[in-house]
């Protein structure tokens, strides 16, 4: 017991250098790339997993979160989105789209952050929205107490699901019959998902998720995690991500700076702070996610590390996806997804910190490089992502790039976080939601370095 008390308090001691060492090192890229290409406009996506509540609560959940965020946050909160459903069904991915059911008694939302927030004169606005977001999880987190009365989870760490069946069966506090009964109720009412017919076929949970041509893919639940959209406002107002001859494209700041985020995501430890097991598997089907390669694609269902968005009409028309908003001089932008969003409110800000700064450093090195000089070449350039935890470290901690690109104290402060994480890991996968590392457990009586 006293040895755990002691690795939990070398987390949090790590973690609070950890976020210092970022912030500094953050200020120090905001200012290099700003006096290329003006301020900065940064907006934060947090993805979280409510367990214990209904999904047909959904909306009314939505309404109650923005009405307390908005009130507290004003500007500075943009909006909690649904997001997409956790179980694939298998026809509709053969098929090309992505139709997918809610897991029973699971909500996955988003809490949007607004590009331009207020900020104090006495700090960088990015620092300012990293610890923001850190009390808005903690108001979310109060917020959901507050709900129900019904025992719930709320889950930031991006961990996956990797049997869903076992899941569902060990997790759920719900019978396999009424496990099946659920699904099957979506799919009832969801009249044009693709693999419909089978689902509502299928006797039993296990001829849903287990048998050999399944209509559920088994393979995984999406996770959980912060990806941030970021963008610049440019010299003399001038969008450097704007390509007004071709909008899809982008230029070469676009490509260059995409370029260097992937250079930097293939090097870095981001997707596996926090569990031993994590890669870019732990998105979900292998078929929407990039599980090898850190590279650029405009679409997510291609599994971008870095995508310029949003895109044009005829970009969505062209790969049959549903058409969003034509990208224009004010809003393009690029999407960068790092895939670890980490232990929710146990690592405070320190993760996103360090999404940050790996960001803006990534950016300011592609820059410099100015390697890439057409959009084909960006598509085409792509680095290899590590499959697993003990090699991911020790690429890293080997990386001159990455030493070069964070410094002495941010990379020490790395390696110790992580060493310190790897200590209190344990195996998540099949532990029911009471026994499971919380997010939100009491932080140690301790004082922080």
């Amino acid at each position: 017991m006293i040895e755990q008390e002691f690795e939990q308090i070398a987390v949090y001691d790590t973690a609070k250098e950890l976020q210092d060492a970022a912030a500094e090192k953050l200020l120090e890229y905001q200012a290099a790339l700003e006096d290329m290409h003006g301020d900065i406009l940064l907006g934060i996506e947090d993805e979280f997993t409510i367990h214990g509540i209904d999904y047909r609560e959904e909306q009314n959940l939505i309404d109650y979160l923005t009405e307390r965020l908005s009130d507290k946050y004003g500007s500075l909160f943009a909006s909690i989105d649904d997001e997409h459903p956790l179980m694939r069904v298998k026809d509709s991915i053969e098929a090309g789209k992505n139709h997918a059911l809610h897991i029973p008694n699971t909500i996955r939302l988003e809490l949007v952050m607004d590009h331009e927030p207020e900020k104090p004169h006495d700090k960088s606005h990015l620092v300012h929205k990293a610890e923001l977001l850190t009390e808005m999880r903690q108001d979310i987190l109060e917020a959901i107490e507050a709900y129900t009365d019904e025992p719930s989870t709320v889950s930031w760490n991006p961990r996956p699901i990797v049997d869903l069946h076992a899941y569902l069966t060990e997790t759920v506090d719900m019978t396999p019959e009424e496990i099946l009964d659920d699904i099957k109720e979506q799919a009832e009412n969801y009249e044009g998902l693709i693999g419909r017919d089978r689902i509502l076929e299928c006797e039993t949970l296990e001829e849903l998720l287990l048998d050999d041509n399944a209509p559920i893919d088994n393979k995984g639940a999406a996770g959980s995690g912060v990806h941030i959209n970021i963008g610049f406002v440019g010299k003399e107002g001038v969008n450097p991500f704007y390509n007004a001859d071709d909008p899809d494209s982008g230029t070469p700041v676009t490509w260059n700076t995409s370029a260097g985020i992937i250079d930097v995501t293939a090097e870095s430890i981001l997707p596996f702070v926090n569990l031993r097991r994590s890669s870019w598997n732990r998105i979900g089907n292998s078929n929407l996610s990039a599980s090898s390669e850190a590279r650029y694609h405009p679409l997510k269902k291609g599994g971008a590390i870095v995508k310029q968005n949003p895109q044009s009409k005829e970009f969505y028309e062209r790969h049959g996806v549903p058409y969003k908003v034509a990208v224009n001089e004010k809003n393009a932008h690029i999407e960068v997804r790092h895939c670890d969003g980490g232990a929710g409110l146990k690592d405070g800000s320190s993760l996103i910190m360090l999404q940050l700064c790996a960001t803006l450093a990534g950016m300011y090195h592609g820059l410099k490089e100015d390697k890439i000089q057409s959009y084909d070449q960006l598509l085409e350039h792509v680095a290899p992502l590590c499959q697993d935890y003990d090699t991911a470290v020790e690429n890293f901690n080997g990386s001159k790039l990455m030493h070069s690109l964070l410094g002495d104290r941010l990379f020490k402060a790395v390696q110790e976080h992580t060493m310190a994480q790897s200590r209190g890991l344990e195996e998540v996968w099949h532990t029911a939601p009471d026994t499971m590392p919380s997010p939100y457990d009491e932080e140690p009586d301790v004082e922080m370095a």
